[in-house]
């Protein structure tokens, strides 16, 4: 038996829609600001190019991507749109061809998880679990994205 259907009222609606934003503004927002922090001194200092050197066998090997990639994968960590931005602005310039671009949008869907995902997870699970967790959905999210590059070129070539 189905419930009554009735108009929700909008004042109960607007405080419940207040609590989510400060919510999420209180939980989320300083996440990300510390993403953002930590990726933009990364860059500054040089860790984001060693890494994107010490990523770029995987990307070019596995995944069968180009180097530029590589940076799209990292910004993923701060922000799943951005990387999805990056992607389509790597399309738009003829950078992937189908194959990429179909494996390029797996790898950056199933990823790592963002800064906001990993802290979600320490928050619930213990750092430990968290961390642990983050590494397995990352290694995961690699080695299937590396299958279906692989089953791509042996059915539909390079």
């Amino acid at each position: 038996e189905l419930p009554d259907i009735r108009i929700p009222n909008l004042r109960a609606v607007l405080i419940k829609t207040g609590y989510r934003i400060r919510d999420f503004l209180t939980e989320a927002a300083p996440i990300f600001l510390i993403g953002a922090m930590v990726l933009f001194f990364a860059n500054k200092t040089g860790i984001l190019g060693f890494i994107n050197r010490g990523l770029s066998p995987t990307v070019t090997g596995l995944l069968g991507l180009p180097t530029k990639m590589t940076e799209v994968l990292i910004l993923a960590m701060a922000s799943r749109g951005v990387a999805g931005g990056l992607l389509l602005n790597m399309i738009d310039k003829g950078l992937l061809d189908y194959r990429q671009c179909i494996v390029g949008v797996v790898v950056t869907g199933i990823f790592i998880p963002c800064f906001a995902n990993i802290a979600a997870m320490c928050k619930m699970l213990g750092t430990r679990a968290g961390i642990i967790m983050a590494g397995a959905i990352t290694v995961c999210g690699i080695m299937i994205a590396g299958a279906l590059n692989w089953i791509l070129i042996l059915t539909i070539g390079r």
